[in-house]
């Protein structure tokens, strides 16, 4: 239900908001259990993303990849997760991106012009694969956050709930 509570709320929001998901939503949780990837269908059919297991030629990737222009700013998302589950290890691996997303990211990064901004958003690197000064990436969003810190020189997360869930929000000036 969490998954249609969100499709509601991104329709109604009136500023560009991207998705990616993590590693809690693609299975290996009890409320999102590994077998077979059963979450990682969820995932994919409740986002509008067919089941990524028989790619076609127009489509080769087996992850959710997108990029998306907003003004000058050019919006790359990336599913990223650590496959601790060890769904379909012969292409999804041990790392966190697959060879075919890095091979995604460079060919739509080199689309990009030069004075236009790249975004790369995802949701984390556990295996350390992305250089973004070699990438030439101006920002990049990522979060696995588990903890709050008050500490205003490291990263702080104020933890909001509705008394029924609980969830982080993070502000970047």
């Amino acid at each position: 239900r969490y998954y249609t509570k969100s499709q509601k709320l991104l329709a109604e929001f009136d500023v560009p908001v991207f998705v990616t998901s993590g590693n809690h939503d693609l299975g290996g949780w009890n409320d999102t259990p590994p077998i077979k990837g059963t979450a990682r269908r969820d995932w994919w059919r409740f986002y509008g993303w067919k089941w990524l297991e028989n790619t076609t030629s127009f489509y080769p990737y087996h992850t959710q990849n997108y990029h998306f222009k907003y003004g000058l700013l050019n919006f790359i998302g990336l599913e990223a997760y650590d496959n601790y589950d060890s769904f379909m290890c012969d292409i999804y691996g041990n790392k966190s991106f697959t060879n075919d997303q890095l091979t995604y990211l460079n060919s739509t990064l080199n689309n990009i012009p030069a004075n236009e901004k790249k975004i790369l958003f995802y949701h984390y690197d556990f295996s350390n694969q992305l250089n973004f000064s070699a990438l030439e990436i101006d920002l990049a969003l990522w979060g696995h956050i588990h903890h709050d810190s008050v500490n205003v020189n490291s990263y702080a997360t104020a933890a909001v709930c509705d008394e029924i869930r609980a969830y982080r929000i993070i502000k970047v000036n």
